[in-house]
């Protein structure tokens, strides 16, 4: 595509990183709390975000390299990330039921969520390389993010 049909829809490359961004994290939390039932046990409702993470993910391997740059740019507005913020409130809320009683009750979601998107990558990346051992790598990173912070 040509640079001059981009900036037809965006004003700028900014716009446009943002805008990516924004896509990208509203995929990925669409894919993670479809079906999501709120009304499940912790564990559950976990393990439910935890499977469809580690499936969107590795079905779309290009999109979470992007998605890994993008949010460490110096090019996504604070708006854009405030609006990831809201748009992640009940995923976060999750995040905090699940660190209140364990050792991360001292912690913010976020320092939770980071630690389940470093599992996640690395189960992501096994999967990547041994695609026949895809269900194994999935439980055996869920334990190990379930017990790191719920434990």
């Amino acid at each position: 595509m040509a640079e001059g049909t981009l900036f037809t829809y965006f004003a700028n490359k900014d716009e446009l990183l943002n805008q990516l961004y924004l896509k990208l994290k509203t995929d990925l939390r669409d894919a993670m709390m479809t079906g999501y039932a709120a009304g499940k046990s912790l564990i559950d409702r976990n393990r439910h975000v935890w499977d469809r993470f580690i499936d969107w993910g590795s079905a779309h391997p290009l999109k979470r390299r992007a998605m890994r740059q993008l949010a460490v740019s110096d090019r996504i507005t604070e708006e854009s990330k405030k609006l990831v913020r809201d748009a992640y409130e009940e995923f976060d809320d999750m995040m905090r039921e699940c660190a209140a009683g364990g050792a991360m009750r001292h912690q913010p979601p976020s320092f939770v969520s980071a630690i389940m998107s470093a599992i996640g990558d690395t189960t992501m990346d096994f999967i990547v390389r041994e695609p026949a051992q895809a269900k194994r790598y999935t439980r055996a990173g869920f334990d190990a993010f379930w017990n790191a912070v719920a434990g």
